[in-house]
């Protein structure tokens, strides 16, 4: 089975955020939406991250005052392994 696969069975466009957009941002779409994680999409649609509700609980306990306000761009992870639409899953 290919990526490629799965993908077609999605019906739903990815629910994204901004490098620019606040943590506070990243915790109400994740909360609404019920995931655990946001793809990081720049202005010209490239994939630049993701945020993790993991990624926000650590920077909510080292940086109690002001973790709302902080960009995504802050602490978003950029070391991505990521998979193509002919990669096979296995």
């Amino acid at each position: 089975m290919l990526v490629q696969d799965i993908l077609k069975e999605k019906t739903r466009e990815p629910i994204t955020i901004r490098p620019e957009d606040t943590v506070e941002t990243a915790m109400n779409r994740l909360l609404e939406h019920k995931i655990s994680c946001l793809p990081v999409v720049s202005g010209n649609g490239e994939l630049a991250g993701i945020i993790s509700d993991k990624d926000i609980f650590k920077t909510a306990y080292e940086h109690d005052d002001r973790f709302k306000r902080m960009l995504i761009q802050e602490i978003m992870t950029t070391d991505l392994i990521v998979g193509v639409p002919d990669d096979d899953l296995s």
